[in-house]
């Protein structure tokens, strides 16, 4: 469960200094020791702060491990659509050579016809 105290909104803290420095003394003699209002005000928002990260992670953990599994294969699935892409492919340029066959073969008649076909002669004698 989180936490049921939200420490920002507490009355006792009405005299906290919120213009105090971190700390940065790992011996904490630079923390405000003869304020005890705020040294207590951000003592406890360190707690609170802490259960909030701890019980998220906890319900983040929870959620994860009651997701079903789900097992995808990576490798069948993509070795048969890369085979059938290739196959694809190959019967295109089949295709494309067969057409262009076709095409040579219909320009050869077509030219054979015309050199079959008699010319039309014109008389300049008249």
């Amino acid at each position: 469960y989180p936490p049921a105290m939200n420490v920002l909104e507490s009355g006792m803290y009405k005299n906290v200094n919120l213009d105090v420095a971190p700390s940065a003394q790992p011996s904490g003699l630079d923390l405000p020791l003869n304020d005890i209002s705020t040294l207590r005000f951000f003592f406890n928002l360190g707690v609170h702060q802490s259960r909030v990260v701890l019980h998220s992670q906890k319900m983040a953990k929870t959620a994860a491990e009651s997701q079903p599994l789900h097992f995808i294969p990576a490798a069948p699935v993509v070795a048969p659509a890369a085979r059938a892409v290739l196959n694809l492919q190959q019967q295109l340029q089949a295709i494309q050579a067969s057409l262009q066959l076709q095409l040579q073969k219909q320009l050869q008649q077509a030219a054979s016809a015309a050199a079959a076909q008699p010319q039309p002669t014109i008389n300049l004698s008249s």
